[in-house]
């Protein structure tokens, strides 16, 4: 049995990490220029549905941050974005934004090729990359404090 005791303690081993909301707007509202910047790639796992799109290795200190029922930020205790990540991203992100489904297929196509950096789909590619962008700056937006542990 857990006792009120072993749970605070359980508690306390996490660090609690303020991000810098500006920092993260910013950095949302220029994310297509971010990617390029850092080289980010699109990785989707079919088999589990999770797409990945951002450094192909993660820095250490990146932990991923829900910033609503779908988009999930990686980001650093500094409030750097590293990547995003969406779980059940066919199964649900793309149902729900149908004009996407050919991301789905450019995505696939390319996994296939593996590690290539880009995607030729530059429309497609970076009407998605400003929907996440604005559907998390939404989110962003009504949240006071951006507040995790980890």
């Amino acid at each position: 049995m857990v006792t009120k005791r072993k749970l605070i303690n359980m508690l306390n081993q996490y660090k609690k990490i303020e991000l810098d909301k500006n920092k993260i707007t910013n950095q949302l509202l220029s994310i297509s220029e971010l990617a390029k910047k850092n080289d980010w790639v699109f990785d989707y796992d079919k088999e589990i549905d999770e797409l990945t799109f951002g450094l192909d290795t993660m820095p250490r200190n990146s932990f991923l941050f829900n910033i609503n029922n779908e988009i999930n930020l990686f980001v650093t205790p500094n409030s750097k974005i590293n990547g995003i990540f969406i779980e059940y991203f066919a199964q649900n992100y793309i149902e729900h934004k149908r004009e996407f489904k050919p991301i789905l297929r450019v995505i696939e196509h390319e996994a296939k090729r593996q590690k290539i950096k880009t995607i030729d789909k530059d429309v497609i590619v970076t009407g998605f990359e400003n929907t996440i962008a604005i559907e998390a700056l939404k989110t962003l937006a009504a949240k006071r404090k951006l507040v995790s542990a980890v």
